[in-house]
């Protein structure tokens, strides 16, 4: 049960981050994308913001 416990906790604060992320992409709605500013304002690096392995 413990497992299933940490497991949802950590989807949960996943989706909080991706929640965030996506806030971040609807504030330049109807901008060109600059992905290298997106990831400094998020802290990623700029492949990660491109989804680059």
């Amino acid at each position: 049960m413990q497992s299933i416990t940490q497991s949802l906790a950590g989807r949960v604060a996943l989706f909080r981050l991706f929640q965030i992320f996506l806030g971040l992409c609807a504030k330049r709605a109807g901008q060109l994308l600059n992905l290298n500013a997106l990831a400094n304002e998020y802290g990623i690096s700029q492949p990660t913001a491109t989804c680059q392995p």
